[in-house]
């Protein structure tokens, strides 16, 4: 996702509605006085942003109460006394994670944008043939600007990326439903690490690129948002053979 400067997001700027979805996402569940306490911002200001980008879609329904134990999350003691219920809001995906993820800048022309995937897709043959690496990718699509041919200029380049963890092998499948209680929270955690620790490989700290990692430890089935356009680039490579003169990355 791309955003110019300007842009308005629920009704703040983008850059203050962005810097909000990166706060709760890094809290993990988040309420609007410790939102307010990391941004610098009125606490009531920052409610009223939470119940807009939550009405977007960019952030799940809130959680009433404080968490069970072993959960990330932060608060106010003050919050937590009040007449009214603490509210903890939590990042959407794919939605939520986008926005989180957007970059604030000029186009990209879309020569360029093609050599930024010839890139990734030359970075997914190097994880899948690295014995060391926490995922085996099985699937790569492109979806947002660049999925409409007619576009010389695109925002950025959108990539959802299916993913197995190969440490999950040796359980076989659907590992997640094997694990309980303190258990399973230590290994969910672990697991949304390595898959931002694979995306940022696999962007290579380019802001241009964005891409996001399912697993099956993942919240949802697909990174691509419901009724996108999606174009397979991995296994099937042939979309971008083309590309194999693109202009230069950079």
């Amino acid at each position: 996702m791309r955003l110019s400067e300007g842009d308005v997001v629920c009704g703040a700027a983008a850059a203050t509605a962005r810097a909000a979805v990166r706060a709760v996402e890094e809290a993990q569940w988040c309420s609007a006085g410790a939102l307010a306490r990391r941004l610098g911002m009125d606490p009531a200001a920052c409610r009223t942003l939470l119940e807009a980008l939550e009405a977007a879609g960019y952030l799940n329904k809130p959680y009433r109460g404080r968490l069970p134990q072993g959960h990330g999350s932060e608060w106010l003691p003050d919050e937590e006394f009040s007449n009214e219920s603490l509210l903890l809001w939590h990042l959407s995906y794919p939605k939520g994670k986008s926005l989180a993820k957007a970059r604030i800048c000029p186009p990209v022309p879309r020569a360029v944008a093609e050599g930024l995937v010839r890139d990734v897709l030359a970075r997914v043959i190097e994880v899948n043939h690295d014995l060391t690496a926490t995922h085996v990718i099985t699937r790569v699509a492109m979806f947002g600007s660049m999925t409409d041919p007619s576009r010389d200029l695109v925002s950025d380049v959108d990539l959802a990326v299916w993913a197995d963890r190969r440490s999950d092998v040796p359980l076989g499948s659907g590992p997640e439903l094997l694990l309980e209680g303190e258990a399973h929270r230590v290994a969910e955690d672990l697991a949304a690490r390595d898959r931002s620790g694979l995306e940022a490989l696999l962007a290579a700290d380019d802001e241009r690129i964005d891409v996001i990692v399912v697993d099956g430890w993942s919240e949802t089935a697909s990174a691509v948002p419901s009724g996108a356009t999606e174009i397979e680039l991995f296994p099937n490579l042939a979309p971008a053979v083309g590309w194999a003169d693109a202009a230069p990355s950079r």
